[in-house]
Parts: structure tokens; C-alpha cells; sequence
């Protein structure tokens, strides 16, 4: 159930959480010690009605265990690590430092490298954990925004330095194999090489001085899954067929650029909520019916994803041996059809940070939802708005007049979200230019298909439809962007001389990652307009509005979009915190600036008074006095009656939006001014 708060920092972020937050009796109540690691199993969004079902939060005993160790571990001076790892644990938490460490990042780097040389009778517990792979598989579970890729570096230093001093202690390898689900995620973790102008060791003080040059004497790969689909030409015609990949000529294929012939890889899989395996079948008393495919007959996406990534793992690990595996993820769990219980915790997690801790602790964007709004409503339009929207819309499109009707359809029903969420934007947008920031701030919109996604981005970026700060000008940059497959299908019959279908396509993409980035392509966007392309690895800092337009069935899918606007712009001050305003999207089971849907909370009663039907005629209007003028020199007339009639209804489409907390004062009030201020009524 989501936890209403008005003060949701109350933890340092450079220190060990003391506090956090608990639903208790309908309140929020603040519990004087640190959240315990858990989950709430079948946490969904249901029907239209968007209430979380409300189950019991389900500990992981194995992950607060692992937890106490490492802190006792800490305490006690790290007895058993090396003099290198003393060394970079000392470095890593000094704390005067030009850029400090999270706590956060500490303990997940603590936690791993306590698995390798932690106090032997203290780290058996290790047994306990899942592992579902012939080499060691360890998860840490950290928030959106927290820093994982910090984690990874300060990991892959660990390894490669303790390695470059002892060459013989195969507990450290000095060949990393870093593995990610996307090329936007690949480009980001570039500087993961230490070879790279702007490496994340030198940027964030990683190593201690002096030692830099030994990162260089290890080697460090990073890939997409995608590299690691099995050659086989078993079912291909012709004279010679080699058949289906060894294991070793595998190997040589996809590391060999890299990493030679290096063994005893250490992985990293980043984003590794992709790498899963699905649950061994239940036996089954009757056969299937005739006719009737077997599951495994229909594989979705996330399944192939997910074999094609650990089978390519395991035929590397057959090859060349894997030292241990180490995912990090904001979201490890397992998804719907996986055989496992949706929203179910990987079994081999053993540090856990998650969203809620974050933003306690300050180091994300606080997520405002709509709470209250003026349109007579118990629950506010625009906080799960697909809902409302899906049923008006033309089941089926067909011809060019039923998709100029659903087109029309479209903007209309959402027009008014758009238009209130815009004006939000348009208020920071004019913060941002008074404090000479040197980017604008970003809205998002996540749509269902591309059909929608294309009308969406043509009504926000048209000339005099929205905002003149959002539009696109024939010879002017790029302000609001739409990237998905069928733009890009569409932009590579436009090609131009000399350019191909990847460059263009790789173009995109730059701007796409780029968006909020000084000096980069992407730096004059204001509006990017998607459909699942920005799910994960999209780290821009300056989001300020998120618009869901599309079914959020799970809460793992409302975290995993509404973090791509949980990093913070500043982090000079973290106690203050940042928000980001969420329209569309029912995320409610984290703290929020926002009220519960389905709150016991009696509404105070409401008495409608009007005249009756048949004495409308005797109907009583009083003026509303907005001034006055005296001495009028010119006599002015009117045709009232001639007038062309503007209805506001509210009822329709409220134009008036609360955010954050109910109640005089608090949380924030969102109306069209700018919009209005764009558009003569």
C-alpha cells in the first residue's frame, strides 16, 4: 500500500539508514531503525479500479543476515581482506572526499567483496542462497539513481588491483566480461574502461593514487546479451555444416576481441533482472488437449532474452571458466510467465537497497502523483488515466478515415492531461532559465503502441497545439522527440546520400541518450515521446514530468518507468529534495507526495444546490465583480446572444490538479495557466 509522508527524507545518504517509514492503521508511521530487506509478493495493479492488493511484507531472512555480518565485518576493521582491499575500502570511505560515496554503494561493494574474504564460518551462510548455475551467481539489489555502475566500477578495481599484486590467487581475476540487455546501457558503461577519457575511476576517485596504472594491465569487455546467440547451421542447406557451436570455438568467437584468451572471467550483468531461467514444469496428470501448443512452443521476448543471455554465459563458463557472476538490478524479480510466482526476489540476492530506501535517503527525485482534482470525481483523472482513455477509443483500425477518427479520438480524451502536465512543465521550465541552467527541463511520455506514441508526439510538437517552447520548427532543433521502431522505419526511406539505415538509426539513438547533456545532440529535447525504449539504461537527470499512456498492470512496471526520472539534477544539497510530477501511471506502492486510492478516509459530505427542472426559469445568478470602470467616455454594445459559448466543465476534464499531499498548503497545485497564456479562449 503506498505511504503518504510530508517529510519523506530522513536519512543521510552517506550514512547507514537509522529510520524508515511503515503503513500502520492507515498512517504512515516513522519507525526508528532501518528498514528490513523484504518484498510483498503479487504486488499488481488491478483492473480499472488501479487499488493494490494488500498482502503481508515477506522479509528475506538470508539478505538482513548477510547484513549484519558485513556491518559486524566493518566494525571489526575487515579482518581477512588484503592489504589492496584494505586499502580501497579505507579509500572508498573517506569522508573528505571530493565526491563522497553513498552508503548505499559502500555496502554493496563491501557485500561482495565479504563473500570473497569475509571471516570463512561467517560467510557459510552463503549457502542459503539459490543458484541456478554451475559458477557462482551473487545479486545486489540497488534503487534507480543509486549508482550501480559506481558499484561496478569500484568492484572491477577491486578485482583487477588485487589481481595485478598477486597473480596466483584465483579468487581475483583480471579479465572482466561486463554484460548489459541494450546498446544505450553499452554506451554508458564505456566508462567502465579505464583506457576511456572520462573512466568512472579518475571521475570518482576509485582507486587510490598511485595505483591507476595497474587497471590498465587488466582487460575489460563490455557487450549486449545479443552477442552471444548460438552459431548453428545444423538446418542450413549445403555440402558442409559444421553444426551447432562448441563451447570453445563460442568463446574464442565472442571474447576474442577483447579478451583474448583470458579464463576465470569475472562477470557482471548489469540490468540482470533480464537474466533469468524459468521454473522446471509441473508435472501434469492429464496430457495437454489436441491441438493445444506447449508452453515452451511459444516463447515470449523476456524468455528468449533471458536464455540467449544465460546459455551464451554458460557456454563461456564450459570454455573458459567463470570466477563468480555478480547482477546488479533496481528490479530482480521474476515476471509473469516465468514459472515463478510474479514479483517473486531472485534467490541468490545478497545486498538490497531498494527505491523506498532511496528516497528516504534523498538520493532520488521525490514522484508526485495526482491526488485531488476538481472534476467531482472520488478518484483524480490523471492518476491512472489509460484506464479512462482505453474504453473511448476504436477497438479496430482500418482505412485512412478510422484512423483519422481514432487519431482525433486520441487527443481529445488526453488533450487535457497534456495540456496540465505541459504547464507544470512550462512553470520549471521558467525556473530553470532564471537559475541559467544549461539544459531544459524534460517531459516524458510512455505510450502503449506506436500508433499512439507517433499522434502523441505530432500533437505536442505541432505549432499552436500545446506550448511554443514544445513545438518543432521546420529549420529549428529538435524539442519534442518521438523514438521507436516505426520512426525509424519512416526516417530510413528519407535517406539521404551516404547515409545508412544503421547511421541514422544510431543517430537517434545518440540524441535519445543524450537528452539533458551539455554540448550533446540531445541537449535541446524537451519532450521525448516513447513506447518501451526507454524502460531502463536512460539516465537523464533533468525529467521533471512523466505521462503514462498505457496499461501499468504491476507496480514492478510503474518503478521501472517512473525511474527514468528518479535521478536527481543536484546533489549539493540532498536533504533538500526534487520531484518529479507522474500523471497516467498508478505508482503507489512507495512513498510518495501523494494520497492513497481506496483510503478509508470518509469525504467530508457534499450538497448539491440547484434549481429544479421546472423552475429554471426562476433560477437566481449572482455576478461575479472583477472590477470596475468609471468615467466611460464611449458607449460600448454587445450582441450577447450572437456570441459563440465556451463551456468549461470540469466535470469532463478537470483543469485543475492537485499534487503531493491534501490539505491547505500542502503538496502542489497544478493548473493551465500556461497553456491558457499560449491559447486565446
Amino acid at each position: 500500500m503506498a505511504i503518504v509522508v510530508d517529510q519523506p527524507i530522513i536519512n543521510d545518504p552517506f550514512a547507514e539508514p537509522t529510520r524508515h517509514y511503515r503503513s500502520r492503521n492507515d498512517e504512515a508511521e516513522r519507525v526508528p531503525e532501518r528498514r528490513p530487506s523484504g518484498y510483498t509478493p503479487g504486488l499488481r495493479t488491478r483492473g480499472g479500479q488501479s487499488s493494490v492488493l494488500e498482502e503481508e511484507y515477506v522479509e528475506l531472512p538470508v539478505v538482513n543476515e548477510v547484513r549484519r555480518r558485513v556491518a559486524r565485518w566493518r566494525e571489526a576493521g575487515y579482518p581477512g581482506a588484503t592489504r589492496t582491499t584494505l586499502d580501497l575500502l579505507r579509500h572508498w570511505a573517506r569522508r573528505d572526499r571530493d565526491r563522497r560515496l553513498f552508503f548505499c554503494q559502500l555496502e554493496a561493494a563491501e557485500t561482495a567483496i565479504w563473500l570473497i574474504e569475509g571471516p570463512q564460518q561467517d560467510r557459510a551462510i552463503g549457502s542459503a542462497l539459490e543458484q541456478q548455475e554451475a559458477y557462482t551467481r551473487h545479486c545486489l539489489k540497488m534503487a534507480t539513481g543509486s549508482g550501480k555502475t559506481i558499484v561496478m566500477g569500484m568492484l572491477i578495481a577491486w578485482s583487477l588491483l588485487n589481481k595485478a599484486r598477486q597473480p596466483t590467487d584465483r579468487r581475483f581475476s583480471d579479465a572482466v566480461l561486463v554484460v548489459c540487455p541494450n546498446l544505450t546501457v553499452k554506451e554508458r558503461l564505456r566508462v567502465l574502461r579505464p583506457s576511456e577519457p572520462d573512466n568512472i575511476y579518475e571521475d570518482f576517485d576509485l582507486v587510490p593514487p598511485g595505483t591507476g596504472s595497474a587497471l590498465l594491465s587488466g582487460r575489460i569487455m563490455v557487450t549486449n546479451w545479443h552477442a552471444f546467440a548460438v552459431a548453428d547451421d545444423a538446418r542450413r542447406r549445403g555440402v558442409v555444416k559444421r553444426g551447432r557451436e562448441s563451447p570453445t570455438a563460442f568463446a574464442s568467437r565472442v571474447l576474442r576481441g577483447e579478451l583474448g584468451s583470458k579464463g576465470n572471467l569475472l562477470v557482471i550483468n548489469d540490468e540482470a533482472h533480464h537474466a533469468w531461467r524459468q521454473a522446471p514444469a509441473e508435472p501434469r496428470e492429464d496430457p495437454p488437449a489436441a491441438g493445444r501448443m506447449e508452453a515452451s512452443a511459444s516463447v515470449s521476448e523476456e524468455e528468449d532474452e533471458a536464455r540467449v543471455w544465460l546459455e551464451g554465459l554458460a557456454l563461456v563458463n564450459k570454455a573458459r571458466g567463470i570466477n563468480r557472476a555478480l547482477d546488479l538490478s533496481a528490479t530482480p524479480y521474476y515476471l509473469s510467465g516465468s514459472g515463478h510466482a510474479e514479483g517473486e526476489p531472485f534467490g541468490w540476492i545478497v545486498s538490497d537497497f531498494s527505491l523506498l530506501d532511496a528516497i528516504e535517503s534523498g538520493i532520488v527525485k521525490v514522484p508526485r502523483v495526482p491526488v485531488d482534482d476538481n472534476s467531482g470525481d472520488p478518484d483524480p483523472r490523471y492518476l491512472d488515466l489509460w484506464e479512462r482513455v482505453k474504453g473511448k477509443l476504436p477497438k479496430r483500425i482500418r482505412g485512412t478515415a478510422a484512423l483519422a477518427r481514432h487519431d482525433e479520438r486520441l487527443v481529445e480524451e488526453i488533450a487535457g492531461a497534456v495540456a496540465t502536465l505541459a504547464s507544470a512543465w512550462k512553470d520549471e521550465f521558467d525556473r530553470w532559465a532564471a537559475e541559467d541552467r544549461p539544459v531544459p527541463p524534460a517531459m516524458i511520455v510512455v505510450c502503449d503502441q506506436t500508433a499512439t506514441a507517433e499522434r502523441v508526439a505530432d500533437h505536442i510538437g505541432k505549432a499552436g497545439a500545446v506550448l511554443p517552447e514544445l513545438e518543432n520548427q521546420p529549420d529549428g532543433p529538435m524539442r519534442t522527440l518521438r523514438i521507436d521502431s516505426r520512426l525509424l522505419e519512416k526516417a530510413e526511406e528519407q535517406l539521404e546520400p551516404g547515409q545508412t539505415k544503421e547511421k541514422l538509426a544510431e543517430e537517434l539513438r545518440k540524441m535519445v541518450a543524450t537528452v539533458g547533456k551539455p554540448g550533446e545532440p540531445g541537449a535541446s529535447v524537451r519532450c521525448v515521446v516513447s513506447v518501451q525504449m526507454l524502460s531502463e539504461g536512460w539516465d537523464a537527470r533533468n525529467v521533471t514530468q512523466i505521462l503514462g499512456l498505457r496499461a501499468f498492470q504491476s507496480q514492478l512496471l510503474c518503478e521501472q518507468v517512473v525511474g527514468r526520472g528518479l535521478r536527481r539534477y543536484s546533489y549539493d544539497d540532498m536533504s533538500v529534495p526534487e520531484y518529479v510530477d507522474v500523471y497516467g501511471i498508478p505508482f503507489q506502492a512507495f512513498p510518495v507526495k501523494g494520497e492513497r486510492r481506496g483510503s478509508t478516509v470518509v469525504p467530508k459530505p457534499q450538497t448539491l444546490v440547484q434549481a429544479l427542472r421546472d423552475r429554471r426559469e426562476l433560477e437566481l445568478r449572482f455576478p461575479r465583480v472583477v472590477g470596475y470602470i468609471s468615467d466611460a467616455k464611449f458607449r460600448i454594445t454587445a450582441d450577447v446572444e450572437a456570441m459563440p459559448r465556451l463551456e468549461i466543465d470540469p466535470t469532463r476534464d478537470p483543469y485543475w490538479v492537485k499534487v503531493g499531499q491534501r490539505g491547505l498548503g500542502k503538496g502542489a497545485v497544478h493548473e493551465r495557466r500556461a497553456y491558457y497564456d499560449a491559447h486565446r479562449l
